[in-house]
């Protein structure tokens, strides 16, 4: 009840006050386990990106979040989990496999944090290496103008299809072949939706 509560404000504040237009929805797999891709450009992508799914999704987010008690909380409430950087944290990673393996949707931003640059940043492997592990889908997300939310932008979350991972291996090629497949999809839809 909480969280849809929460859910629910956070929608008329994204929508109806700041505009936020959500594309490809019908794209989102209603039962399974999958992996939600997206690039970061603002510290509400994760609310966002929330916002824009029609499933709970559950985030790995920095542990610095966390040290904030009222940050901490809401990042609690709406499902994230902290995340050490830096290094392998294996607290996070049983937490994400387990939120996977039971059907749930996992949400990692690749580039591991805001890029302020025009473009994408350097991905990390972890969103690949995961889907290879366990051969899970990848759900591309491609988020335009959210830096500029409150700023005169109108932000635009695109939705892509499904990306099919099959398991194996996460070696070095194999990650940088998922990479390059989340990379272009997210290009191609900002590309689509920046020309309209």
């Amino acid at each position: 009840m909480l969280i849809a509560c929460v859910r629910w404000i956070f929608t008329m504040l994204f929508t109806k006050i700041w505009g936020l237009k959500i594309y490809g929805r019908e794209h989102v797999p209603m039962a399974g386990g999958a992996i939600v891709v997206a690039n970061h450009r603002s510290n509400w992508d994760p609310l966002i990106v929330g916002v824009a799914l029609p499933r709970m999704v559950y985030f790995m987010a920095k542990e610095e979040l966390f040290r904030n008690y009222f940050l901490g909380m809401i990042c609690r409430i709406l499902g994230a989990f902290p995340l050490q950087r830096g290094k392998v944290d294996k607290v996070a990673m049983r937490t994400a496999f387990g939120i996977l393996q039971r059907g749930d949707l996992l949400g990692i931003f690749p580039e591991g944090t805001r890029i302020r640059r025009p473009g994408l940043g350097r991905f990390h492997s972890g969103a690949a290496s995961l889907a290879l592990r366990l051969g899970m889908p990848l759900i591309p997300i491609a988020l335009i103008g959210t830096d500029r939310m409150g700023k005169g932008g109108l932000p635009i979350a695109v939705i892509g299809e499904p990306i099919a991972v099959e398991k194996g291996k996460p070696t070095p090629e194999r990650v940088d072949e998922v990479n390059d497949m989340i990379r272009n999809e997210i290009e191609k839809m900002q590309g689509a939706h920046r020309s309209q």
